[in-house]
């Protein structure tokens, strides 16, 4: 089956979107309170996979804060938990978040803007290498 992100952009055997929406605010953006960003499994496939990343867009016109979050189950009865530092992409670039082992059931960003965009969207792919 062949899953199509957006027209022109194909999924890959081990890719996921993870967000694709347009953020006019200054509120923190998850899963658990905005339509565009996902929650993706990511651990214990088998085969286990060898390596994780996130590849970020933000074609918004403000910088983005980007946090990548964890959960260990996908009903949000559980609290989410920080993965590794946040990182800043600026307005207009992409950028690459490397996923370190110990893998995690769940992943999803959490994402933030010091400024109100006004134009533009933000866009994430995850990559899971087995």
């Amino acid at each position: 089956m062949v899953e199509f992100f957006l027209p022109g952009i194909v999924a890959r055997p081990g890719s996921a979107l993870l967000a694709y929406t347009s953020i006019t605010d200054t509120n923190t953006h998850t899963y658990r309170n905005t339509n565009g960003i996902f929650l993706k499994k990511i651990g214990l496939n088998v085969p286990s996979a060898k390596g994780a990343a996130i590849w970020v867009y933000n074609a918004e016109n403000q910088a983005a804060t980007v946090q990548v979050i964890g959960n260990i189950a996908a009903n949000q009865m559980y609290p989410d938990f920080s993965i590794g530092s946040s990182t800043t992409v600026d307005a207009g670039s992409a950028d690459w978040i490397i996923l370190s082992p110990p893998w995690f059931e769940f992943v999803s960003l959490q994402v933030s803007y010091a400024t109100a965009p006004t134009t533009g969207y933000f866009y994430a792919i995850l990559m899971v290498y087995y």
